[in-house]
């Protein structure tokens, strides 16, 4: 079992990165049903602009958005 972090260890930066399909659910099985899911919306510019402004609020580092 790992012992506690080090001060090297702790001083490493943490990357955050989002990762969103362009398609409805296909990794998320069962989601769509959840209230406030907007996956129906994912065509739209407005949806993509509100996942960026929410990931810039949250400090993300990058997005992958891949487009198969």
């Amino acid at each position: 079992m790992p012992g506690p972090c080090t001060a090297s260890q702790a001083k490493a930066p943490l990357m955050l990165n989002a990762f969103s399909m362009n398609c409805v659910g296909l990794l998320k099985h069962g989601l769509r049903t959840h209230p406030r899911d907007r996956l129906d919306l994912f065509n739209t510019l407005a949806y993509w602009q509100d996942l960026a402004r929410d990931s810039e609020h949250g400090l993300f580092d990058g997005a992958v958005i891949p487009a198969w």
